[in-house]
């Protein structure tokens, strides 16, 4: 495990419980996971790797606007995912963003069954907090 792994794990571990207990990702946690994702790009791959995870956010970005328009997910979960990426390569961003779906559609029909079909919204930053931690185990 790297000190990547545990750095994006931890952040993305308050994000999820800040979005379950106030219902909200606050932009200090977005802005402060994308900073802290570029710098841990420098600090382990050197300057030449902060084109990439840039390249890695706006990929991420430019995929979940028209997810975001359609109002799939909400703007603090785009953040986090953008955030979130910069700690990824483009190559690694495919697996991150359907984990992130795949365990989000499995958790909003398992909050659908036991709400007995009431709508809910689903807290969207714990899907990618476990994205997250596989993505590191990979």
């Amino acid at each position: 495990m790297t000190l990547s792994t545990v750095v994006l794990s931890a952040l993305l571990f308050f994000a999820a419980l800040t979005d379950m207990m106030k219902n909200k990702i606050y932009n200090k946690y977005a802005v402060a996971i994308f900073a802290v994702g570029l710098l841990m790009s420098v600090v382990t791959g050197g300057i030449g790797a902060l084109p990439v995870a840039l390249l890695s956010a706006l990929i991420t970005f430019v995929l979940m606007l028209p997810v975001y328009l359609i109002r799939g997910i909400g703007a603090g979960d785009v953040k986090l995912l953008t955030g979130a990426s910069a700690f990824l390569t483009p190559a690694q961003l495919p697996a991150f963003i359907g984990i992130s779906f795949v365990l989000a559609a499995v958790y909003g029909a398992g909050r659908l069954i036991v709400s007995r079909g009431k709508r809910r919204t689903i807290r969207f930053a714990v899907p990618v907090f476990l994205s997250g931690i596989m993505m590191c185990a990979i």
